[in-house]
């Protein structure tokens, strides 16, 4: 292997010593990641037990997907426990465990190498499932992730997990380079069995940048009567779109209209979705597919299912389309998974987006939005929403969702845009207070107390003008538990009281829950402040109506906040851990007493 003897001899020692150890491997694309990867898996012991998870670009993908790719072809008591892992009915935290178990009864005995390749592209779940498994006590493993930096942002989840990793383990960091000029002399050497002349070696260095997937591409480009001499100063094209045409140019038509169908597809490629949108009888599809994985232009995934050896062959090959081919392809997509009945809306706004129609666009956004919400994969369906409001900017469902998306993934800068947007959108008392439910918990989340304050006084404004029913309770149950977060007991326990009692009146058992557990926590407090006090010899607390004591007030002794919909409230105002589930909607009540996100969630 040329140029990563380095790289590949830290991997080696890694694996050979007695310790779980964490690896991650960094590089732009194309610069042999999963080809280092791959070399040091192909030395490994045959007892080795070796999981590989490959992220799927351009797509939201499944949640676990990395877990699920790794495992599909085992067979067991891990492969039977694959479906509660996508199991909705599981909360996010039990299928995080489930995870766990199933990566832990299958690298428990021995060594073991698990890799997540392209860390960039994956799922929310996989990244805190990757996060998950670095701590797993026991066993020998060494866990490996490939990501390419340039395609981190703020809202990527590997951009935090990096950091978080840092503070428990010891990292691996690899950071993969462009190839020098003496590195590209070597892999011509190598590839070709004979030494390139300085000027071939320095043209075909400058025209590739140094790349060795582009190296590679040129010099298949090139043909069996490769000459080096020749090749750098021949009229080929020097990017890797141009070498990309001139590999499907020597296609016959059959072949290069599945290449292309395929590229447009994505990725992973079913066989039925493939052999609809191109129409091409079975036989004839498996022929030319098999004819295409001999070229090396494809590879077969898993059972049916191909895709392209390399993903920027993909891209460049779609790039180099016609848009109305584009489009067609993406029409046959999306009529073909519309009238199969698909559940996978990211698929399909993916399709519909691609093929202009930008009203199936927004219904998939929105169910798409909802059912991610449902499963616990909040960044999938903040992506999602965006992309259906980029058409209605103004839809209450899509900015209700993308709020909730982003407060669920941790990006409470987001959430706070998309809910202030929600808010300015609605049109009637009941929208509004929905959004200033939502307003009203980031503003606590970020410690913005002045504003807090303002959005609760908002929304006691709004409550007077709701008629008398659930929505005008879960706000009255929203003021109740401003106050109670704000110290202001007294006000607190009156509005809990009132809450509570229209609560009765509607049959709203879960607002009522919430209200007696706001109360319940403020008379707590008073009898810890009391006692507190009472032990001083002093006497303190906050008189109500009627000059009766209530809770002590804000910065008594004793006094403490919690987090909004009760529970974990903790002492001398220090800002809790978020809830993160899915099953809070807001607008329709408060949220249920749920466990705090997982740190390795998000996004």
């Amino acid at each position: 292997m040329v140029g990563r003897d380095d790289e590949l001899d830290r991997l080696r020692e890694l694996v050979s010593g007695p310790q779980s150890r964490v690896a991650v491997v960094a590089g732009e694309p194309g610069v042999g990641k999963s080809r280092l990867v791959q070399e040091l898996l192909a030395g490994l012991p045959p007892v080795t037990t070796v999981l590989v998870g490959q992220a799927d670009p351009g797509a939201l993908g499944r949640p676990f997907e990395l877990l699920l790719d790794a495992v599909a072809e085992r067979e067991g008591a891990a492969a039977e426990r694959l479906g509660q892992l996508t199991d909705p009915s599981h909360s996010l935290v039990e299928r995080l465990h489930i995870g766990l178990e199933i990566v832990r009864s299958l690298t428990d005995q021995g060594r073991a190498v698990l890799v997540f390749e392209d860390l960039h592209w994956a799922d929310s779940e996989s990244i805190a499932l990757f996060e998950r498994i670095a701590d797993l006590p026991g066993g020998s493993r060494v866990l490996i992730g490939t990501y390419r930096p340039e395609e981190l942002t703020r809202r990527n989840p590997v951009a935090e997990l990096l950091g978080r990793l840092e503070r428990r383990h010891s990292i691996s960091h690899l950071r993969l380079e462009r190839f020098t000029l003496a590195d590209t002399s070597a892999f011509l050497t190598a590839a070709t069995g004979s030494t390139p002349s300085y000027r071939a070696a320095v043209a075909l260095h400058k025209r590739t940048g140094g790349n060795p997937f582009f190296l590679e591409e040129l010099l298949k480009a090139g043909g069996d009567d490769l000459d080096l001499d020749k090749l750098w100063q021949s009229p080929l094209p020097w990017s890797l779109a141009e070498a990309l045409r001139q590999q499907v140019d020597d296609l016959d038509p059959a072949l290069r209209r599945i290449v292309e169908a395929a590229a447009v597809l994505g990725r992973k490629v079913p066989f039925d979705l493939l052999a609809a949108v191109t129409r091409v009888p079975e036989d004839d599809l498996i022929a030319v597919l098999r004819e295409l994985v001999e070229r090396g232009l494809l590879i077969e995934l898993g059972e049916d299912e191909f895709g392209f050896r390399h993903a920027l062959t993909r891209e460049a090959i779609a790039d180099q389309m016609l848009g109305r081919q584009r489009r067609r392809l993406h029409e046959l997509a999306l009529e073909n998974l519309l009238a199969s009945g698909s559940t996978d809306m990211a698929l399909v706004a993916h399709h519909a987006k691609g093929a202009g129609r930008y009203d199936d666009l927004v219904a998939a956004a929105r169910r798409g939005c909802e059912s991610y919400l449902a499963i616990g994969s909040a960044y999938q369906a903040l992506v999602l929403a965006e992309d259906g409001l980029c058409e209605v900017p103004e839809d209450l469902e899509l900015l209700a969702g993308a709020a909730r998306g982003a407060w669920l993934a941790g990006l409470t800068d987001d959430a706070t845009r998309y809910a202030q947007r929600w808010r300015a959108a609605a049109r009637t008392p009941d929208e509004r207070a929905a959004a200033l439910q939502m307003l009203i918990r980031l503003a606590w989340e970020d410690r913005r107390r002045t504003e807090m304050d303002a959005l609760t006084d908002e929304i006691r404004q709004v409550i007077d003008e709701l008629p008398h029913g659930p929505h005008r309770a879960r706000a009255m149950a929203t003021v109740a538990q401003a106050y109670m977060l704000r110290m202001r007991t007294a006000d607190a326990v009156a509005w809990a009281d009132k809450t509570a009692a229209i609560a009765e009146e509607l049959g709203l058992s879960e607002v009522r829950l919430a209200a007696k557990v706001e109360k319940g926590s403020a008379l707590a407090m008073v009898r810890r402040a009391a006692g507190a006090h009472a032990r001083r010899g002093g006497e303190g607390g906050v008189r109500g109506a009627g000059g009766r004591r209530v809770l002590p007030g804000p910065g008594a002794p004793g006094h403490a906040g919690g987090r909004l919909g009760g529970g974990d409230h903790r002492a001398r105002g220090g800002a809790p851990a978020r809830p993160r589930h899915a099953a809070h909607q807001p607008g329709r009540g408060l949220p249920r007493l749920l466990p705090v996100r997982p740190a390795a969630g998000g996004r």
